[in-house]
């Protein structure tokens, strides 16, 4: 996984960054499709949905879940 200035293009989880904002902290968000295109849920305390192309940052993933232990 790397970190790109595109912004996703299917729903998934992904990172998201801005190297220039908090530190370069990453963030998770959840993309998801809803009847007007793409929007970012973000988890920081308060669901925040906003609109993806409002999203400039870096964004790796998506995020593949992990395995089920055998």
């Amino acid at each position: 996984m790397k970190w790109t200035r595109k912004r996703p293009i299917q729903p998934g989880w992904y990172w998201w960054r801005e190297p220039e904002y908090n530190n370069n902290m990453p963030e998770m968000a959840k993309i998801v499709q809803s009847t007007d295109g793409l929007r970012v849920l973000w988890f920081t305390g308060a669901l925040e949905d906003d609109e993806l192309e409002q999203y400039d940052g870096q964004w790796a993933g998506p995020l593949v879940p992990p395995k089920e232990e055998t």
